[in-house]
């Protein structure tokens, strides 16, 4: 059963566990608060860098690849980019910043489309699984020319499935 394999590196027991909730809390808090920081300090060009979704994605990759078992890495995933949300939430309050329904929408999507996904690759990755690399970062993380080539196939459909939910996303609220 895929949720009995167990990361190597990650913490067991009652106290592990501890540690890694307070991993996908801190962790997601750090992420939101940073991004607001990093969006008023960076000038144009990088400030795109800073408000960019793999930039969240990649910390729900990290944080899963820290879990004990697939389940609780796909949970810790959505759950860090929502504490992401909740920090960029407080940061905005203290600055007098705000984020838009849209942004709200979006960021809330990517959380718990986008969180689970990259939170049970990372896990994946750790273990070694060689569907689990296929499923997590296309070229970077494949181990072989095979796997590469599979997960640059895959990229095409969740590329147009992306596009598609941003656009009626984006239609919906320019609409209204």
């Amino acid at each position: 059963m895929i949720d009995e394999m167990e990361a190597p590196r990650a913490l067991g027991g009652d106290r592990g566990r501890a540690r890694r909730s307070l991993l996908v809390a801190g962790a997601g808090l750090a992420t939101g608060g940073l991004t607001l920081l990093g969006q008023a300090a960076l000038d144009a060009e990088w400030n795109r860098l800073a408000n960019s979704g793999a930039i969240w994605l990649a910390v729900a990759f990290a944080v899963g690849s820290r879990m004990a078992s697939d389940r609780e890495a796909s949970v810790a995933g959505s759950a860090t980019l929502l504490f992401a949300l909740v920090g960029y939430e407080l940061a905005a309050r203290v600055t007098g910043a705000s984020i838009s329904v849209a942004g709200l929408v979006i960021w809330s999507g990517t959380a718990l489309v986008g969180g689970p996904v990259l939170g049970f690759a990372g896990q994946r990755w750790g273990v070694g699984a060689q569907r689990g690399r296929v499923l997590a970062l296309p070229v970077l993380l494949g181990r072989d020319g095979r796997e590469r080539v599979a997960s640059l196939a895959l990229l095409v459909p969740l590329a147009c499935v992306g596009f598609v939910a941003f656009e009626m996303i984006n239609r919906l609220f320019l609409a209204g």
